[in-house]
C-alpha cells in the first residue's frame, strides 16, 4: 500500500519558514550552483493565550545538513519524473483507444492526469485479455492497486508542486502543500520509506501497462 506523508496538526500553532541560499559544487566540473533551502520550524500549541515558539537560530544550516535536504529533493524530483512519465503513458494508450480519431488528439494531450487514469480504468474493466494474467485476472487482486493508482496521481501534484523545507529542531523533512481544490496549506512529514512506497508503486504500474501492451 503506498504511503503518504505524516500531517502535522497546525491548528493553534503557527509556522515560521526561513529561506537559505546556498552554494553547492558540482564536483565533475567544479562548477558553483545556488541553491536555495527552507527550514521550518512550528510554535508550540496556545496556552493560556500566548503562543509559545519552538526555539529556532538563525544560522544558514551546515554543510552536513545541506547535503541531506539535496539528496532528499533529488529523491523528490526523482518520485515527480516517474509519474510524468506515467502519465505520457498513460497519454499514449488513450490516445490508442477504440473510437478515438485524429481530431481527438489535442483534447486527450490536455486531460487532467486523473482523467487520462478513469479512461484507462474503464478500458480495463470490459477487457478480457488483461484477466488472462494472473496478477490482474480477479477484481480483488486489482482493486489494491486502483486504489493506490488515484493516491499515485494525488500525491505526484504534492511532490510536483510542493515545497521541500527541513523541520528543526528536530531535521528531519516536511513538505508543504495546498491541495487542488483547497485554499489551506498542508504540512506532511516526508521520510524515504514513503518515497520508496512511491516508487513501489510505480513500478507496479508500469507493470500493468507492460501487461496491458502484451495482451494487445
Amino acid at each position: 500500500m503506498i504511503e503518504i506523508p505524516t500531517l502535522i496538526d497546525t491548528r493553534d500553532r503557527g509556522v515560521i519558514i526561513q529561506d537559505f541560499d546556498v552554494v553547492v559544487r558540482e564536483p565533475l566540473s567544479g562548477f558553483d550552483f545556488n541553491i536555495r533551502m527552507s527550514k521550518i520550524f512550528f510554535t508550540h500549541k496556545v496556552e493560556v493565550g500566548v503562543m509559545k515558539y519552538t526555539e529556532f537560530d538563525t544560522y544558514a544550516p551546515d554543510d552536513r545538513t545541506t547535503n541531506r535536504f539535496l539528496a532528499m529533493r533529488e529523491y523528490v524530483k526523482i518520485c515527480a519524473d516517474n509519474a510524468e512519465d506515467i502519465k505520457s503513458d498513460l497519454t499514449q494508450i488513450n490516445l490508442s483507444m477504440p473510437g478515438v480519431q485524429l481530431k481527438d488528439g489535442l483534447r486527450i494531450m490536455a486531460m487532467d492526469f486523473l482523467v487520462l487514469k478513469d479512461n484507462f480504468m474503464d478500458l480495463l474493466k470490459k477487457d478480457d485479455k488483461i484477466k488472462k494474467v494472473d496478477k490482474f485476472s480477479s477484481n480483488q487482486r486489482f482493486k489494491p492497486l486502483r486504489k493506490d493508482f488515484e493516491t499515485f496521481i494525488k500525491l505526484r501534484n504534492i511532490y510536483t508542486h510542493g515545497r521541500l523545507c527541513m523541520r528543526f529542531p528536530e531535521k528531519d523533512f516536511v513538505i508543504s502543500y495546498i491541495e487542488k481544490g483547497s485554499k489551506f496549506r498542508k504540512y506532511g512529514i516526508l521520510t524515504m520509506e514513503t518515497l520508496k512506497s512511491y516508487n513501489s508503486c510505480y513500478k507496479e504500474i508500469n507493470e500493468l501497462f507492460t501487461a496491458f501492451k502484451d495482451t494487445r
